[in-house]
């Protein structure tokens, strides 16, 4: 029989480049072939114990069962039987043996050996259909040696084709040193081998470990050791099943793989890997399954493999380590479609040129999960048309982090990845899919941008955070993305040109939320271009100090600003020179909504339009094209791995015939040292809903020099800006080749800061304010002198075209005084240089120090005296400006000022033609502030032709009648609060006559008013005010004290009332009216006599609080102070006939009213001061008591006469003094009468009507009805 024919065959065929194929059916009919021969010769070794000693023969328990002893050496020698091999120890036909060093008479090693021979099927230990256990000592340094040497001759052959073959052996020593002779082959479904703390060995040209044909092999801390070329330290293959646990695996030379999973499955724990060769793979895994925990694995060799999974097989590792240290190596490759590697912790790792530390492609998958996947010198995970899946874990590449290529996808959680210095790319995909969660990419190197996608490739990613340190390294580049949405990402770049993001390609799409994008070194925030369309929702934009570094650039692509689901928008911020905070050209397109623009360089714009492509600027972006995609590994038939598509190079914007636009909602736009928008030339429009903008100038619209024909021409900036419920502060700038027109509407303010120059401008409900320029002063200053603060100090609205106003405000800073020349006014003014339509209102805010001087000292109002505001080259109306509330006065002076127009169709006069400002000197219009007069019959219509009416004087601001008006009201509603005994408690003389007033004390209720006119006694030049008012109050009060003698009555009270004053004022100045409620606590004290005369005293004291209000202005000021009063009647009854009783009085009343200093709606100072009054009134009753059933019925008639013992006092308005006029004498007649209803009840009424006496005073009815309770 040939040596072919006994062995386990083996055809030497390349599979992949890499490992044999063994045939199977060969190993069937070699284990038969052998078996066969055994069972027919005779030579059994029959059971027993065998040893110490050295045998020459073989031992063949075939049926029998053995044990060797220690100290035995069985080393087979020829010749043998014919027909037999020479194998150290053979088991079979369900025989047994025990080899166990530590038995016998000498324990001690045991030596097994066998020789290759031609035609014998030597091996040193054989098992077929039998047990052979090798028992390990229990003394240190005790072994058991199994040595087959020659071709062929195994340490030990397990075939178990046809029946369980089990060999278990521990603290052995295997080897075998010839071709194809390997230290343990296992072969067929019942082959079992279980080797423990053992070491196994082969030099020659066979594997340390072959299990095929569905063999089981379970090495535990066992080393195996490979010293040939081309062979495996171990090979599972055919449905074999390899477990190990502890020991390691080595092989030292070319193609010598640690571990080699082939169709077979396998299980590994804790165990080491090291390969020193050229293409010695650590562990090689295809078509099969293997699961690894705690395994560590390194291979030296170039392009040797750590770990390669192919063919679709399985791979499972847990806490296990793979390193590639040699050239092209690489830490794990996944190949072929079903090809999976499954990590958990450990890590992988390549460390040479080309060594990736994981090589994915043809459809394989890796996923990773608290994995550390590194290259020193190349990629760190590197995918070719498949898919990577990572938990957690980091990734480090030299070249490269992450790079994916046609169609690969990388699913990623927690991972940090970053690149070494010199790298390339954070991660770059082409054509691939990124799918990032809670990801970090790091890099250092200039160009090295933190990701990079292209051709194709689609973003989805979850709280990204990019960091780059490199110049020219952006965070984010992203190249015709089909699709992107990022929600959550944080960007930090700090080299030189680093941008934070950078989109670009086609129409592409991109989304994102809540980012956070900051560039310290340089490079813009974001970057958007070549048609892309980018919609952001929440988030920030930093871009630092650097010059020239922009928040948002946006050429020819559509950028959206958006809030986030919390509502919060996007912040951009910039700071350096020239950094604008969103740049727009070539057509951009740009909207944000609830954002915050703020560029704080100098130089910088909140936004600036360029209106062509900044060429520099996408040159720059252009040349940042990646380098050609890292070197894969070849095929493994040897073919090239697939190239690297590069991305396409992108076209530099042009220019293009096309508007850009801006829409702003809810957002800011601010500039701390340049214009908050500004245009350098080309088409712009620019929407603002509900939105700030503020800069040195809010809109600034120039030209631009543009040579690219050759010859340089100047293309003109054009922008139409239209704003809605918006503020704008700032100037606005236009040049002379440029054109501008700003619209403002639904209550939008602009405050202008400085002289500005608009084509065009529309005042839809809006205001104009003109700030004051610094040092201006405004408001109530009294303490300063009168000065005109020099002309410069003042600034113009110039609009070279149409002004349309629709019921907006233009709001301007001027010097109040006699005005005249343009040389001797001192005011902002709006300039039109074209047409004004519509109807707009003026604002005048006077400068503190302005005199308030009278303009037509002369008495004759025309075209050249007062101050000129606005002036209108063509077409306009003498209503298309008014006055705010028809008039203004200086914070010093009460005299109004008004607006007059003049020009072609003013029914005043034409225009000053020497002071036109608009050119058009004969046909311009010129509204000016002027002196305001007044006659008794209303105001003074200017006429240039005619002096001033004889009886006009300078008009007053409208609640100027309301202040001089007041003392008169006030002291008129005193005399009603105190009035009289007999009108407080009613007929008190029928509670002695009825013996009603027995009892301790009385309470009791009264209302009473009415309305009045009151007629000044001061002339209308001496600005005396009629007017016409009411007042009604309510008043409770009750006894303290009483006391009853024989001589009279004491009784001693208090009472409180609230009353409610509302007057008007007769004023041809304009209307204004008061309106006060007064509070006062009374003290009383009557004395009534038996002889029916009586002393009434009362001590008053109080309060008021109230407003005056104007038709022009609503509040004018409040109307508050206090009062004191005091009062002493004296009455005295006689009898008449028919039952009649006349009763005389005498009544002496003085008030104090004093008011409390304020300072008004037009900043006028107000001192109305305190006023006192001495009123006296002598008057007479005549009753007529009727007895009636239960009680008395007292009808009456009264007549009274009042005094004014005092005049009026002075009222200081402003620097003004004025003279209120006095109470006045009066009349008054009354008819009254008391009823008792019951025994304790009194009801009392009385209607009066007073008339004034003299030239001045107070008339009207007045009402009183009361109710007193006695107890």
């Amino acid at each position: 029989m040939s040596q072919q024919q006994n062995r386990p065959g083996v055809v030497r065929k390349r599979d992949a480049g890499m490992h044999f194929r063994l045939t199977p059916l060969a190993g069937v009919v070699a284990g038969l072939v052998y078996a066969g021969g055994v069972q027919a010769q005779s030579n059994v070794t029959p059971s027993g114990t065998y040893g110490p000693g050295a045998y020459g023969t073989a031992f063949q328990f075939f049926g029998t069962d053995g044990v060797i002893q220690g100290s035995t050496t069985i080393y087979p020698k020829p010749p043998y039987p014919t027909g037999f091999g020479g194998a150290g120890v053979s088991v079979s036909r369900q025989g047994s043996a025990t080899i166990n060093p530590d038995l016998g008479p000498s324990p001690g090693d045991i030596v097994i050996e066998s020789d290759y021979r031609f035609g014998a099927p030597n091996t040193a230990l054989y098992v077929a259909n039998g047990t052979l256990t090798v028992v390990g000592s229990s003394i240190p340094g005790r072994l058991t040696y199994v040595r087959g040497h020659g071709q062929g001759v195994d340490g030990v052959y397990v075939p178990g084709e046809t029946g369980p073959s089990l060999f278990t052996g521990a603290r052995m020593v295997m080897s075998a040193d010839g071709p194809g002779a390997h230290a343990i082959n296992a072969y067929g479904g019942f082959a079992s081998v279980d080797v423990r703390d053992s070491t196994l060995l082969t030099t020659g040209s066979g594997h340390g470990v072959l299990a095929w044909n569905n063999a089981s092999v379970k090495l535990t801390n066992t080393d195996v050791t490979v010293q040939a070329a081309n062979v495996y330290g171990i090979y599972a293959t055919a449905g074999a099943r390899l477990e190990t646990s502890g020991g390691s695996v080595n092989t030292s030379l070319a193609g010598a793989s640690g571990v080699v999973i082939n169709g077979a499955t396998g299980a590994m724990a804790g165990t080491d890997v090291t390969t020193q060769g050229a293409n010695a793979h650590g562990i090689f895994v295809s078509s099969g399954t293997l699961n690894m925990q705690a395994t560590t694995v390194t291979t030296t060799g170039a392009s040797a493999r750590g770990l390669y999974v192919a063919g679709g097989a399985t791979a499972v590792a847990s806490e296990s380590q793979f390193a590639a240290q040699g050239d092209s190596s690489i830490g794990a490759w996944i190949n072929g479609a079903g090809s999976s590697l499954t990590m958990t912790g450990g890590a992988l790792s390549g460390a040479r040129v080309s060594g990736h530390g994981a090589y994915v492609n043809g459809g394989g998958t890796l996923r990773a999960t608290d994995t550390a996947i590194s290259s020193a010198a190349a990629v760190g995970i590197y995918a070719v048309g498949t898919t990577v899946e990572l938990t957690r874990g980091t990734v480090f590449g030299g070249t490269y982090g992450i790079y994916l290529n046609d169609g690969a996808t990388l699913r990623a959680t927690g991972t940090a990845i970053t690149s070494a210095s010199g790298a390339t790319r954070g991660v770059q995909a082409v054509a691939s899919a990124l799918d990032l969660t809670d990801v970090s990419v790091s890099t250092a190197t200039a160009d090295d941008h933190a990701i990079y996608a292209y051709n194709g490739t689609t973003l989805q990613a979850r709280n990204l955070t990019l960091a780059t340190q490199g110049q020219n390294a952006y965070g984010l580049r992203l190249i015709g993305a089909p699709s992107a949405q990022i929600d959550g990402m944080v960007v930090r770049t700090a080299g030189a040109g680093a941008h934070g993001a950078v989109f670009e390609g086609g129409t592409s799409a991109y989304a994102g939320s809540n980012f956070d994008i900051a560039a310290s070194g340089g490079g813009m925030g974001i970057y958007a271009w070549q048609g892309t369309t980018l919609n952001l929702a929440g988030g920030r934009v930093d871009t630092g100090t650097a010059a020239n570094a922009h928040g948002i650039y946006i050429n020819d692509a559509t950028v959206a600003l958006a809030r986030n689901a919390q509502g919060a928008g996007v912040a951009v911020n910039t700071g350096g020179a020239g950094a604008h905070a969103v740049r727009i050209s070539a057509g951009g397109r740009f909207s944000a909504t609830g954002a915050s623009l703020h560029a704080a360089g100098a130089d910088a714009a909140g936004i600036h339009l360029l209106g062509v492509a900044d060429a520099a600027s996408a040159a720059a972006i252009a040349n940042a094209a990646p380098a050609p995609g890292p070197v894969a590994p070849p095929n493994d038939d040897g073919s090239p791995a697939p190239v690297s598509s590069a991305p396409p190079l992108p076209l530099l914007g042009q220019p293009l015939n096309t508007t850009e636009t801006v829409t702003l909602a809810d957002s800011s736009v601010v500039s701390d040292a340049g214009a908050a928008i500004s245009v350098a030339g080309g088409s712009s429009t620019i929407a603002a809903t509900n939105a700030t903008i503020q800069g040195v100038a809010a809109l600034q619209v120039l030209g631009r020099q543009d040579a690219s024909s050759g010859t340089p021409v100047t293309v003109p900036g054009v922008v139409t800006m239209n704003a809605s419920a918006s503020t704008l502060t700032g100037a606005a700038v236009t040049g002379s080749d440029s054109r501008s027109t700003l619209n403002l509407s639904q209550g939008s303010r602009w405050n202008v800061t400085a002289s500005s120059v608009l084509t065009n401008l529309g005042n839809d409900s809006s205001v104009i304010d003109v700030q004051a320029a610094p040092g201006l002063p405004l408001g109530r200053r009294r303490s300063l002198r009168a000065s005109p603060i020099p002309g410069n100090a003042y600034h113009t609205v110039t609009v070279r075209g149409e002004y349309s106003g629709s019921g907006g405000v233009v709001a301007l800073n001027t010097f109040l005084d006699a005005g005249g020349s343009l040389a001797q006014q001192f005011t902002d003014r709006l300039l039109v240089q074209g047409t004004a339509s519509g109807t707009t209102t003026i604002q005048i805010k006077p400068v503190a120090t302005s005199p308030g001087a009278i303009t037509s000292p002369a008495g004759v109002v025309n075209a050249s005296e007062g101050i000129s505001v606005v002036q209108v080259a063509g077409a306009s109306t003498p209503d298309a400006f008014a006055l705010k509330g028809g008039y203004v006065t200086a914070a010093n002076s009460p005299y109004a000022y008004r607006l007059n127009a003049y020009g072609p169709g003013s029914p005043i006069s034409a225009a000053d033609a020497n002071a036109s400002l608009v050119g058009n000197a004969s046909a311009y219009w010129d509204y000016r502030l002027q002196s305001a007069y007044v006659e008794p019959d209303g105001p003074v219509v200017p006429d240039p032709d005619q002096p001033l009416p004889p009886d006009a004087r300078p008009a007053v601001a409208p609640q100027v009648a309301s202040y001089l008006s007041a003392p008169a009201a006030f002291l008129h509603a005193g005399v009603l609060d105190l009035d009289t005994l007999h009108r407080r408690l009613g007929e008190v003389r029928d509670d002695r006559t009825l013996a009603r007033d027995q009892g301790p004390g009385e309470m009791f209720f009264r209302a009473y008013g009415g309305d009045f006119r009151y007629t000044s006694n001061r002339p209308f030049e001496r600005y005396g005010y009629d007017a016409s008012g009411d007042y009604a109050a309510i008043q409770l009060g009750g006894n303290l004290f009483r006391q009853q003698d024989e001589a009279g009555l004491w009784r001693f009270g208090l009472a409180g009332s609230i009353g409610w004053l509302h007057f008007t004022p007769h004023a041809v100045d304009g209307q204004s009216r008061t309106r006060a409620t007064i509070y006062r606590v009374s003290g009383y004290g009557t004395y009534q006599s038996q002889q029916g005369w009586y002393v009434d005293g009362i001590l008053s004291g109080g309060w008021f609080n109230g407003d005056v209000s104007t038709q022009a202005r609503g509040r004018a000021s409040s109307m508050d102070g206090s009062l004191f009063a005091a009062s002493i009647e004296a009455g005295y009854p006689f009898a008449m006939p028919y039952g009649l009783n006349l009763e005389p009085q005498l009544q002496l009343i003085g008030q104090h009213v004093s008011f409390r200093n304020d300072i008004d709606i037009d900043d006028l100072e107000v001192n109305i001061g305190s006023q006192n009054q001495l009123l006296g009134r002598a008057g007479v009753r005549l009753t007529r008591p009727i007895a009636v059933a239960g009680g008395r019925l007292t009808p009456y008639l009264g007549f009274d006469l009042f005094h004014a013992f005092t005049g009026g006092t002075n009222v200081h308005v402003g620097e003004v003094q004025f003279e209120s006029g006095k109470l006045g004498d009066a009349y008054q007649l009354s008819i009254g009468v008391n009823g008792m209803p019951t025994g304790r009840l009194s009801l009392y009424g009385r209607v009066s009507y007073q008339h004034q006496m003299g030239s001045g005073g107070v008339q009207g009815w007045l009402f009183n009805a009361g109710a007193r309770y006695l107890f």
